[in-house]
Parts: C-alpha cells; sequence; structure tokens
C-alpha cells in the first residue's frame, strides 16, 4: 500500500496549498522579458544559439560547379557549464502553529474579510516568501553575469552558499569591454559622443546595437547630463531652449532620431536583497553601478533549469523553475515551508554585446 502524503500539524495539507497556488499567482517578473525560462533535460546549461549577428555578410564569387565557400562562426562559441543548486527556507514553531489553530478554530465566528484573511496570510505568507526568494535569485544571477561582462565571481560575503559556485567567465574580446573616458556621472560627459563612438565600433565588426542596458540610478545621470538635455530639448522644439530633465521616452526618441535607427535605452530597476550570516539585510540593484552593457537586441540570453523532484510523501508545488515543499519535523513541532531550484543563466549574446564601464574605470 501506497504512503499517504504527510499532513502538517496545522492541517495545511496538499489540497490547501495546492489552492493556494491557483488563487495567488507568482508575481511578474521583468527579467523574463530579457531571459525567459528554459528548462534543460540534463545538467548543464548552455547558450541556445550560435548564430552570428553580424550584418549582411555577402556571398563571394565562386565558379560554376565549384564548392560554395564556408564561412566561419567567430564569436559564437556555444558555453555550457553545470547549473548551482539554489534553496530558501522558513520555519513556524510549536507557538505559531498552535495561534494558527486556535485561529481555524474560530472560523465559525468570523464575520468579515480582514478575519478569513488572517488565514490566508498565516497560509501564504512563507510560501510567497520562498517562492519570491527563487525569483530574486534568478533576478540576481542574470543581471550580475551581463553586468560583469559575463565573468561573474562568487564570493561568501553576500551569503556563505555562493562561494561554493564555480565561477562563469565566457570568452570575451578585448573590444568588447572598454571604459569611457569621463565618467557619465560628471554632467559635462560627452555620452551621446561616447554611444557614437561604441555604436561604431560594434558596426565595425558587423553589429548593430538597438538596445543600451543601465541601472536606474545611473540612468539618472544620463537624463541629468548636459549634453543630452541639449539633444533631447532640441528634440522636442523647445521654443525657449529649456534645458530640463528628459524622461526615457524622450531620451530614447532622441536617440532614434540622431542615430537614424532604433537605439533605446532599458533601465534595469530591479532590487535584489540578500541576508548574511549575522542576520543583516542589504538590497541593490542586481545590474551593476557604472556600467552600460550595449546589445544587439533586447533578449540577451535565457535563464534555464532542471526540474528537481520531491519525495512524493512531501506537501510539495512545482510552479515555474522552482519547487516549493512543506515539511514537518517533531519534538519540538515545526513546520518548514521551503523554494528549491537548479538553473543558472546563459547569455546567448555575449560575443555580439559592447560592455561599457561608464564610470571611466577600467574592467
Amino acid at each position: 500500500m501506497a504512503n499517504s502524503p504527510l499532513r502538517m500539524l496545522s492541517g495545511i495539507g496538499q489540497a490547501e496549498m495546492d489552492a493556494y497556488f491557483k488563487l495567488t499567482p507568482a508575481p511578474t517578473t521583468k527579467w523574463k522579458e530579457y531571459f525567459p525560462v528554459v528548462q534543460q533535460l540534463g545538467d548543464n546549461w548552455k547558450t541556445l544559439t550560435n548564430k552570428s549577428y553580424a550584418a549582411n555578410i555577402a556571398a563571394d564569387p565562386a565558379a560554376l560547379g565549384s564548392s560554395a565557400p564556408v564561412k566561419s562562426r567567430v564569436g559564437t562559441e556555444v558555453i555550457q557549464g553545470g547549473f548551482g543548486v539554489f534553496k530558501i527556507a522558513r520555519t513556524k514553531d510549536e507557538t505559531e502553529i498552535q495561534e494558527y489553530n486556535e485561529l481555524k478554530a474560530k472560523v465559525s465566528q468570523f464575520t468579515s474579510p480582514q478575519q478569513y484573511n488572517q488565514i490566508l496570510t498565516w497560509i501564504g505568507d512563507d510560501i510567497d516568501f520562498v517562492r519570491n526568494a527563487a525569483l530574486a535569485q534568478a533576478c540576481y544571477l542574470n543581471w550580475a553575469l551581463l553586468s560583469s561582462a559575463c565573468n561573474l565571481g562568487y564570493i561568501a560575503a553576500n551569503s556563505p552558499q555562493l562561494s561554493s559556485l564555480r565561477n562563469i567567465a565566457y570568452p570575451i574580446q578585448a573590444y568588447q569591454k572598454v571604459a569611457v573616458s569621463k565618467a557619465w556621472s560628471d554632467p559635462t560627459a560627452l555620452i551621446i559622443d561616447d554611444i557614437k563612438t561604441y555604436v561604431k565600433a560594434a558596426k565595425a565588426k558587423g553589429k548593430i546595437i538597438k538596445n543600451i542596458k543601465i541601472n536606474d540610478e545611473w540612468f539618472g545621470h544620463v537624463q541629468n547630463n548636459t549634453q543630452v538635455q541639449k539633444f533631447a530639448s532640441t528634440y522636442v522644439q523647445n521654443a525657449l531652449n529649456l534645458q530640463g530633465v528628459p524622461s526615457l521616452e524622450t531620451v530614447n526618441a532622441m536617440l532614434n532620431q540622431y542615430f537614424r535607427t532604433p537605439i533605446v535605452f532599458d533601465v534595469i530597476d530591479e532590487i535584489v536583497s540578500r541576508e548574511a550570516v549575522d542576520g543583516t539585510t542589504t538590497s541593490a540593484n542586481p545590474f551593476a553601478d557604472g556600467v552600460a552593457v550595449m546589445t544587439v537586441e533586447k533578449r540577451v540570453g535565457s535563464f534555464q533549469f532542471k526540474g528537481l523532484s520531491s519525495n512524493p510523501n512531501i506537501i510539495s508545488s512545482v510552479e515555474d523553475f522552482y519547487t516549493v515543499e512543506r515539511l514537518y519535523k517533531s519534538d519540538p513541532d515545526l513546520e518548514k515551508t521551503l523554494s528549491k531550484f537548479k538553473g543558472m543563466t546563459a547569455i546567448d549574446t555575449y560575443a555580439d554585446n559592447m560592455y561599457i564601464k561608464i564610470n571611466a574605470v577600467a574592467w
């Protein structure tokens, strides 16, 4: 006879957790526009495309009956590596479980939606915490890898577990990693001229830049830049030539007009928090300060994962790329909610991007 799934001391079982997931979907994540989620069957992540973004490579003259010249795939090496395993958990102790059971016993006396919400909150708080943690870790991996010029080292300063992962280093060419001569945080920096220089350098390699990824703090420097304001003011045909802080839409429209091609800023305004060993929490944008990455398209890669199985006797639900489990331990009574996933980011366009240190500090 098969074992039946474990039921928690709180009475929250598989049906209750499934109902919560159905009632409360995971939050929408902006990073998936740039890194769609892809499942792998094996234990390795890898770049999904080896196509070249070099523009309009021409056919060569050839004699009738001769073989066609075979072209190289320079800079499109498939990069692969092992997945990392990530987990996070929260627990509820005997006292909290007892409080919940007492609350549940009073359901028949509830007279307002707020009282019923106490039940839903008790069930859902830890589930939401661990599912959001999985999404936040994927967000961190995506933007931290891209904004490090695809060279990401893991250290124990943020989390002791990170130091156990192998560093990731893509074969980026020297011409792709550059630094401006004057930091974009200086209002007198010639930002438009810098963009023109690197767009031209990419074009010389057959790459057509369409997007400039930057974090929200450093885009604020772009908005406050004298040259950008002047060009944006000209674009909107301000009769008094007043220079103010242009919006993202105005800056992008100005770039489109100036370069006569659709070049836009993609502003990354994500926030990821991490708890250190001593319990202190730090929050920051995972896209590095002082960096801009010019890309040939909006999408730059994928977040890849391999599904993790759970013990059939454990209460668990699979959502997106992660699994949420609820576990019970006795003496003392303890209920644990955890999320886990096996995954890693892959930057498909690594060989076509321009990685720019806009703080004027060399890579």
